[in-house]
């Protein structure tokens, strides 16, 4: 067999794959996925959000309402959008499955990508072709999307679509300057 992931990884792995509905993601994107969190040069903000991202700890409302009676459940968005009654604020939800959301996601992903045939499963696992590389500089830009959303989460504020575009593009071009090897990865795609 291959090598084995360590026990950490594999519980983020399984709470991952829980909460992206997604059956399995293979060894090498589980450990690109929980490793991208500590690499030196991004933003301590970005590097924060993806460890709370993959360790399952986002402030999300579902969650923090158990804990503080002023929070509504519902999503941030549906309900400043008034898209009533607001379904609850997941993680699968604020960062796919939301209608003020997906819209803005499938546009971006159609953008960069020869066929638009993305779901929940390939924009949470990274994988969208047999090419690693590509998957890693995807899964790369798909965090960085959904840090871009969290921004606008914490904000209470709709984004649109120029909005999520601007904070994207400025967090891959921070991410891109950070290192050669981010630099290769992004200019390589």
């Amino acid at each position: 067999g291959g090598k084995k992931v360590k026990i950490g990884q594999l519980t983020q792995y399984k709470t991952f794959c829980k909460l992206t509905d997604n059956v399995e993601i293979n060894e090498i994107r589980a450990k690109e996925i929980f490793s991208d969190w500590n690499k030196i040069g991004n933003s301590s903000r970005y590097n924060v959000f993806l460890f709370k991202q993959c360790n399952n700890i986002l402030g999300l409302n579902h969650r923090v309402s158990k804990f503080n009676r002023e929070i509504e459940p519902t999503c941030t968005f549906c309900t400043a959008a008034k898209k009533l009654p607001a379904p609850l604020e997941t993680f699968s939800h604020i960062f796919f499955f939301c209608e003020v959301i997906n819209p803005i996601i499938t546009q971006i992903c159609s953008d960069l990508l020869i066929n638009n045939n993305v779901n929940a499963k390939n924009y949470f696992s990274g994988v969208i072709s047999e090419n690693n590389v590509f998957n890693s500089a995807f899964s790369l830009i798909m965090n960085c999307l959904r840090y871009s959303i969290w921004q606008f989460k914490l904000e209470k504020r709709i984004p649109s679509s120029n909005m999520i575009r601007t904070e994207l593009f400025y967090t891959i071009k921070n991410i891109r300057n950070s290192s050669a090897k981010s630099r290769a990865l992004i200019d390589g795609c």
